[in-house]
C-alpha cells in the first residue's frame, strides 16, 4: 500500500492479488471502518512515525536518495531537509482525523486488471 500526496491531490492505493476482489475490497473497508470506529493505538503511530524518520535519516548514506528526493522536494517548494521537521510536528490527533477524513465510502473505487 502506498500514499501519494501533493499540494493539489492525494490518493491511497492497496494493491494485490486476488481471485475475489471484491471480496477483499469488502474485507479492507470493514478493517478501515473498524479502526474509524474503534480507534487507532497511539504506540503504534508513535513507534511507526520514528521508523519513518530513522528510514529518512537512513536514507542520506545514498547519493541516488538525495539526489532524487532534493528535486522531488524543491518541485514542491519545500526542502529535503524539512521532512523530518514534518514528520516530527504530525501529532496523533492529525492522524485520527485524518483516517475519518480520507477513507470515506464516496473515496473507495476497485480496478482490477485481468490478464489475456
Amino acid at each position: 500500500s502506498q500514499f501519494v500526496a501533493s499540494k493539489t491531490y492525494a490518493h491511497s492505493i492497496i494493491g494485490g492479488e486476488s481471485e475475489n476482489p471484491k471480496e477483499v475490497l469488502d474485507k479492507i473497508i470493514d478493517y478501515i471502518n473498524r479502526l474509524k470506529e474503534e480507534g487507532l493505538n497511539e504506540e503504534d503511530f508513535e513507534r511507526i512515525k520514528n521508523k519513518m524518520i530513522g528510514h529518512h535519516i537512513m536514507s542520506f548514506d545514498s547519493l541516488e536518495y538525495i539526489a532524487n528526493s532534493f528535486i522531488k522536494y524543491e518541485f514542491q517548494n519545500s526542502s529535503l531537509f524539512n521532512y523530518i521537521n514534518i514528520l516530527k510536528d504530525i501529532k496523533f490527533k492529525d492522524i485520527e482525523k485524518r483516517i475519518k477524513e480520507h477513507f470515506t465510502d464516496e473515496n473507495y473505487i476497485l480496478s482490477v486488471i485481468k490478464p489475456k
